[in-house]
């Protein structure tokens, strides 16, 4: 294993553009594999004779949903200061923004916020609210657009009328505050570390690159099938950079220390995949092995997080 992985090393140093252009072409491939067939998964997260699975299971049979096919925006309605949609005359402005909202194209029903078995009006009488039964592939934009144009004749007099709600949950954010706080975080301390720029700014992009091709490869490999679950890609960058900046930081650090002794960048670079290498390598399998058996809790959802934490 560390010959073989010596002579990568080696090839590696001697063929730097190729080797780089080869992870050019990866990324680029994987890319256009995502943008054109990455899909996310909407299926519920169920633990098999859990509590709580049970009680869902439960709920959903005693209060089914109206149209699970479809989504659900709520229209909001907010008299003006001093009055009160409980008179008879703002209630007959609600039931005709009610009445034209269910006109609208792509709006299936829209309930009526002072009906006596389920009214959905403040106690005070200040606002009302009326749930809109929508079709999921309906443009939300649009949507919004038209019942704004709808509800023109209470805006135009001094009622407020807000939507809310959404027909999708959209792509999950995979960088977020979290990631990127803790990406500075690793680069600071590998700088203190280090005491250079350069070698911890090649850690860090080393980490980066080899969590950006896993993330892709993740993406493109739900393409191939019924999608993948949000904290899927989550849980696999979080574990991406955490190995990524750690077992980059072995072998740079070897790296480091077979130039302080004398030896050339080349045959440095040889050295240090031979030797950390070797380390990175069986600790790699190590987590991989022990990712895989996640399958042995038969749970789809964590199942899944162990092939797609391979990736990076």
């Amino acid at each position: 294993m560390s010959r073989l992985l010596s002579r990568i090393g080696a090839f590696s140093a001697a063929h730097r553009l190729v080797v780089a252009g080869a992870w050019f072409v990866l990324t680029v491939v994987l890319t256009v594999v995502t943008i054109s067939g990455a899909k996310f998964s909407d299926a519920e997260f169920s633990i098999s004779g859990a509590e709580s699975t049970t009680a869902l299971a439960t709920m959903k049979k005693a209060f089914p949903e109206a149209d699970p096919d479809a989504g659900e925006l709520m229209l909001v309605v907010e008299a003006p200061d001093g009055t009160s949609l409980t008179r008879p005359a703002d209630r007959e402005l609600v039931a005709g923004l009610v009445s034209r909202a269910t006109g609208v194209p792509d709006v299936r029903s829209a309930t009526d916020p002072y009906a006596e078995d389920r009214p959905y009006v403040s106690k005070d009488g200040s606002v009302a609210v009326s749930t809109l039964t929508v079709a999921l592939e309906a443009d939300q934009a649009v949507v919004e657009k038209d019942l704004r144009e709808a509800a023109a004749p209470l805006t135009d007099q001094g009622y407020r009328v807000e939507l809310g709600g959404s027909l999708e949950d959209g792509p999950p954010e995979i960088a977020g505050v979290t990631e990127i706080i803790g990406v500075v975080v690793a680069f600071v301390v590998l700088l203190l570390t280090f005491g250079s720029l350069a070698a911890a700014g090649a850690n860090m992009l080393t980490a980066l690159s080899g969590v950006v091709v896993g993330v892709l490869g993740i993406l493109a490999w739900s393409a191939t099938g019924e999608g993948i679950q949000s904290t899927t890609l989550i849980i696999a960058v979080m574990l991406g950079l955490a190995v990524g900046i750690d077992y980059a930081l072995l072998i740079l650090s070897r790296f480091r220390d077979e130039l302080r002794r004398g030896a050339g960048v080349d045959a440095a670079v040889a050295r240090a995949c031979g030797t950390a290498g070797t380390s990175v390598v069986v600790a790699g399998t190590t987590v991989v092995i022990a990712l895989t058996g996640l399958a042995i809790v038969r749970i789809a959802f964590i199942t899944e997080m162990g092939p797609a934490r391979h990736w990076p």
